[in-house]
């Protein structure tokens, strides 16, 4: 409750802190950051006055898990970008062959990135026998 009393609360917090594994510090330090509005660099000071030593190591593992996280999501959106322009183009492509398409068609297909609209449109080519159906469901 003494997190929620804004940064006057978490001197009290800290109190407790000092006898816990560093791993569970980080845990405890890491909701913190996430419920309060407050700095690294201030969340140090207040380790440091509830009597928290090694506070500085603790922040540095934080920083690098939220580096690791970032990276991470860097990459997974990296990815599902890369899925979804292959299977644009994999669409234009397979449209091309069966029907014909304008580059206005295509540049309809490229502003879809509704992954699963693009895969069912592109499996739906098989069996579709218009066009327009086929457009109709990346709307």
């Amino acid at each position: 409750k003494n997190i929620f009393s804004g940064k006057e609360g978490l001197e009290a917090i800290f109190g407790f802190l000092v006898n816990l594994e560093n791993d569970h510090k980080v845990i405890i330090l890491e909701y913190i950051l996430s419920a309060v509005d407050i700095e690294l660099d201030e969340l140090e000071e207040i380790a440091r006055k509830g009597g928290i030593e090694g506070m500085p190591s603790l922040a540095e593992r934080l920083e690098k898990k939220g580096r690791e996280e970032g990276k991470k999501e860097g990459i997974q959106i990296g990815e599902q970008r890369g899925k979804t322009e292959r299977t644009q183009e994999l669409l234009i492509k397979q449209m091309h062959l069966k029907y014909g398409i304008t580059d206005s068609e295509k540049d309809f297909i490229k502003s879809v990135t509704d992954l699963d609209k693009l895969d069912k449109a592109t499996e739906a080519i098989l069996s579709e026998d218009s066009k327009e159906k086929l457009l109709s469901l990346l709307k």
